[in-house]
Formats: structure tokens, C-alpha cells, sequence
């Protein structure tokens, strides 16, 4: 029954039952912020897992390029050497021998130039492996060659 100024048991049943479910969806919204800070969150730290895990593998990169580098200007030393030593021989195998091995450094070297420019891209890693090992092939065919250079160099000379 309603009164004049109140409300009757039925209204009020229904405006119980209204606050609980108001309240029940704030809880349930803040349990729903919570999850998704805690998603947010973990996805964060994935991130900078990931992040890590690049820039040590760009650490081992740069390492080794400058391993390269090192093996790159003992090759220009030997060749400088090699060179020093051809001067009163003008063998035409020599000579040609000589413009290989030059070739393979400058291109081992314009190679390690591009390699060490920042990378903005993700496809970069890729192509940073593919150089690193072709720029590992030139290193070993060109330590051959001046090793071979420096043999009949050796034999030429006996």
C-alpha cells in the first residue's frame, strides 16, 4: 500500500534490487579496469622483454661487424703489403689478382658501411644477416686470395 508520503514494500524491494545491481556493475567495471590494466600491463613487459632481447641481439651484431672490421684492415694491410712487394713484378696474374682482392674489400667495406646505419625497419634484421654472412664469405674469399697472392709472391721472389 502506498502512503501519502512514502513508498510502498514493493517499490522499495525494487529500488534495493535497482542499487545492488548498480552496484554490482561498478564493481564488476572496476574488476574489468583492473584485468585490463593487468592485460596492459603484462603486454608492457612483453614488450620490453622483446626490446631486450633486440638490442642484445644488436649488441652481438655491431660486435661482430666490428670483429669484421678488424679482419677487413688486416686483408687492406696484407694487400698494401702485397702491393709493396709487386712493385718491380708486373705479372699480369698478380695484377688481376690485386683488383679482385681490392674489389672484394671495397665492397666489404661500402657493406659494413650500410650495416652500420641505423635500421628503422623490421625487415631490417633480415637483411642485417644476409650482409653480415656475405660480408663473412668476402672476408674468407679475400683472405684466401692475399693468402694465395702472398704464396707466389713468395715463389716468385725464391
Amino acid at each position: 500500500m502506498s502512503t501519502l508520503y512514502g513508498s510502498t514494500s514493493h517499490e522499495d524491494s525494487v529500488r534495493r534490487t535497482l542499487y545492488a545491481l548498480s552496484s554490482n556493475n561498478r564493481q564488476q567495471r572496476e574488476i574489468s579496469d583492473d584485468e585490463e590494466i593487468e592485460n596492459l600491463n603484462s603486454q608492457l613487459d612483453q614488450l620490453h622483454s622483446a626490446l631486450d632481447t633486440l638490442e642484445e641481439k644488436n649488441d652481438n651484431i655491431k660486435e661482430r661487424l666490428l670483429e669484421l672490421l678488424q679482419i677487413v684492415k688486416v686483408n687492406r694491410d696484407q694487400l698494401d703489403e702485397v702491393e709493396s712487394n709487386l712493385s718491380n713484378d708486373i705479372s699480369a696474374t698478380n695484377n688481376s689478382e690485386l683488383s679482385s682482392l681490392r674489389e672484394q674489400l671495397s665492397q666489404m667495406e661500402a657493406c659494413m658501411a650500410n650495416v652500420m646505419l641505423p635500421q628503422t625497419s623490421t625487415g631490417s634484421t633480415a637483411s642485417l644477416r644476409e650482409q653480415l654472412h656475405q660480408l663473412e664469405i668476402n672476408v674468407s674469399q679475400a683472405a684466401d686470395l692475399g693468402n694465395n697472392i702472398m704464396s707466389n709472391t713468395e715463389e716468385e721472389t725464391d
